[in-house]
């Protein structure tokens, strides 16, 4: 009876708690001590130590909000010593990282350090030991605080080197996990039936995440069903997980020499960085933001005195595709696909510069190629189209007479710079050039009418077809496709239009090729990030549903050097801070492929088929993929006029991952004609050149 009472007592207290917090989230706060106290006495009355911690912690919380901070670390000590007795990692997590926000409000840097240095310390071994995605987002997701906290701590005492590393370590550890865990680097040490149970695995989470997708789609999708599948691809990622654990255990000699240590900044100057390239890393806090720059001889720290929701309020002045507050309530991305209501203006693009650029352009002297680690929302930013120079301009939309800073740098992108270090790429040999698919067969809508439950957007175009906007043809990407053909040349490239752009082909052949490009529709899902998928030939009677979801790009091995994601919203997804971007260029990634051109915004169909044209000329003419992408987009601005020049047209497409040249067939083989008449040609030239100097020897 008396154990039946101590449970109806803790659910009250978690109740009253939880009330509490609602009052504290609405500013309420002498009601949220009230229902918290209250919560307390139950918890010492039945004695429940884990209860009494995890409401000790949530009244230091409330103290912090109060401004009352001797008190807030009072209640966090104490609530820190029953954590710890009780090992419970959420109560200790929570009291490390308020004490040290405490100790950092009253000025006692050092022991804030201390304290955010032991929740970090805390955070990263729950990381390692949750590889799943699913299984680490609700204890992760909110604890990524106190890497934007320490890092400013430690650069504005000047331990510059310092909070580098804690910037670095931020932005690289999950990556690199799973990036070891795409190139399965146990797989030569697998027992067959290791093997055998992993193939089962992953050929049971494929079946699973298909099924999953279907009842997602549906407009009233079967909820048991959703959970059922949801609980069953977490199940398999378990198993997974256990089996890869013991062989890391098993083989740990094996695994400590395959496995990758984050970088120091002498690694990324001798290793990564060369002449005229600079490193510019951003960490975006709730009220500034550190900037670093590392050249190949220097480390700078600057700060720019704009957090988050000033920079979110800047971009959303910057254009309406930008206003990301109603999508990170949970709501649908808002999906603007007519570009004059994109409405993009020059006086945030050029506030944006002021603040984030401008400040750490002395250290920039000599510098032509800038690899930027953005954060947090300016993932969703290309840094190309912030406007340096705005005095010519007459109007906040001149952007004929605007100047941006794709003038002033060639700019490429990644999640962690960890992810450019030579040690990392693994060896690829593909055997051909490029496979491009264009303009696939996406059938009519009265035969399929359940295909329109895909549509991203109802909103009308005003300057031709959108990709992205509906399942309609897309002419231009068929051209592209064709022109792409045509300057590469060769007899290693295929080009697959319409009907031969299925799913099936991309399958069986992807391995082969060095570049994978995709010139169609693009429909993403924030929520459900695995299930975006790249819109291909639709076939009722095909084996596969036409669409390349995320989910089946984690289960490719490519050996492409680059893939072109030729279509809306590429290179987005669900923003997990401290890990970038989680969409479909990390699945690339996992995939075994260092660079992606990819996407920001819902992209025209006639500018994007110019502009990739452009991008493979100076691909084939010799320029590295960051160079070519510059220069493609400083071609097609030559070539526009008026509102054609609008960053719309031009400024979605980035370059993520590594810039290094592709290895591309030549353009047109040598016959052997063609090489008989040259031989002849050098054997003439030779000949005149001898008799000439035989004349000038005789005439002396």
């Amino acid at each position: 009876n008396k154990s039946k009472q101590n449970k109806l007592k803790y659910e009250e207290g978690i109740t009253i708690s939880s009330m509490a917090e609602v009052y504290q989230l609405d500013g309420d706060y002498g009601k949220a001590l009230v229902f918290q106290n209250n919560a307390l006495k139950i918890a010492k009355e039945i004695e429940d130590k884990y209860l009494e911690g995890f409401i000790l912690k949530s009244l230091g919380n409330l103290h912090i909000d109060l401004g009352e901070y001797s008190k807030a670390a009072d209640y966090l000590a104490d609530a820190l010593e029953i954590g710890t007795s009780t090992q419970d990692a959420q109560v200790i997590w929570e009291s490390q990282a308020g004490l040290g926000s405490c100790y950092a409000k009253q000025g006692n840097l050092q022991e804030a350090i201390t304290h955010y240095a032991n929740a970090i310390s805390l955070y990263d071994s729950v990381r390692q030991n949750l590889d799943i995605e699913s299984l680490g987002n609700n204890f992760l997701e909110d604890k990524y605080e106190a890497y934007p906290s320490i890092v400013e701590l430690l650069a504005e005492n000047g331990k510059v080197q310092d909070a580098f590393a804690y910037a670095n370590k931020y932005k690289a550890k999950a990556l690199l996990d799973i990036l070891f865990q795409g190139q399965n680097f146990l797989s030569e040490l697998l027992s067959d039936t290791t093997r055998a149970q992993l193939n089962e695995i992953t050929s049971d989470l494929e079946t699973a995440h298909h099924e999953l997708s279907i009842e997602l789609a549906q407009d009233e999708g079967d909820k048991n069903r959703i959970l059922s599948l949801d609980q069953q691809i977490t199940d398999l990622e378990l198993r997974k997980s256990v089996i890869i654990e013991g062989l890391k255990k098993q083989h740990s000699q094996y695994y400590h020499l395959t496995s990758h240590e984050i970088l120091e900044v002498e690694d990324i100057q001798n290793r990564i960085l060369a002449g005229g390239q600079a490193l510019v890393q951003y960490v975006v806090g709730p009220e500034k933001t550190s900037i670093f720059v590392v050249t190949t001889d220097s480390l700078i720290y600057s700060q720019a005195s704009m957090g988050r929701d000033s920079i979110h309020a800047i971009l959303a002045d910057l254009s309406p595709i930008f206003d990301f507050q109603a999508f990170a309530e949970g709501k649908a991305r808002p999906q603007i696909l007519n570009p004059q209501l994109l409405d993009f203006t020059i006086a945030p693009a050029h506030r944006l510069y002021e603040n984030l650029v401008r400040p750490i352009e002395a250290w920039l002297q000599g510098t032509s190629e800038l690899i930027i680690v953005p954060d947090d929302i300016l993932f969703y930013l290309p840094f190309e189209m912030l406007v340096f120079d705005a005095a010519a301009a007459e109007t906040q939309y001149d952007f004929e007479n605007a100047r941006f800073l794709l003038e002033k740098y060639d700019i490429s992108y990644v999640s962690s710079i960890d992810l450019l270090d030579p040690d990392m790429q693994r060896m690829r040999s593909p055997s051909k050039g490029i496979l491009a698919l264009g303009n696939p067969d996406f059938g009519s809508d009265a035969d399929a009418p359940e295909r329109m439950q895909f549509l991203t957007s109802e909103l009308p175009t005003a300057q031709g077809t959108i990709r992205g906007d509906r399942l309609a043809n897309l002419p231009n990407s068929e051209s592209e496709v064709k022109a792409i053909g045509k300057v590469l040349g060769g007899s290693k490239n295929d080009i697959l239009i319409g009907k031969e752009a299925t799913e099936e082909n991309l399958k069986a052949n992807a391995e082969e090729y060095s570049i994978l490009h995709f010139a169609t529709h693009f429909l993403i899902n924030d929520g459900q990030p695995l299930y975006s998928k790249i819109v291909l030939t639709q076939d009722d009677k095909a084996k596969e549903d036409g669409y390349l979801q995320t989910y089946e790009v984690f289960n490719m091995n490519l050996n492409a050097d680059l893939v072109v994601l030729s279509a809306c919203n590429t290179g987005l997804g669900k923003i997990r801070r401290g890990e970038g971007v989680i969409g479909i260029s990390r699945a690339f990634l996992y995939a075994g492929v260092p660079s992606m051109l990819a996407s920001l915004w819902s992209v025209d169909d006639q500018s994007t088929s110019i502009i990739m044209k452009n991008f493979y000329e100076h691909l084939q003419a010799g320029s590295n993929k960051r160079q070519a992408l510059r220069l493609a987009k400083i071609d097609y601005l030559n070539s526009s006029e008026g509102v054609k020049k609008d960053p719309f047209y031009w400024a979605p497409f980035v370059l993520i991952g590594d810039w290094s040249s592709v290895n591309l067939p030549s353009r047109s083989p040598v016959s052997l004609g063609m090489i008989i008449i040259l031989a002849l040609a050098l054997l003439i030239v030779i000949t005149v050149t001898l008799l000439t100097r035989s004349r000038m020897r005789l005439s002396h």
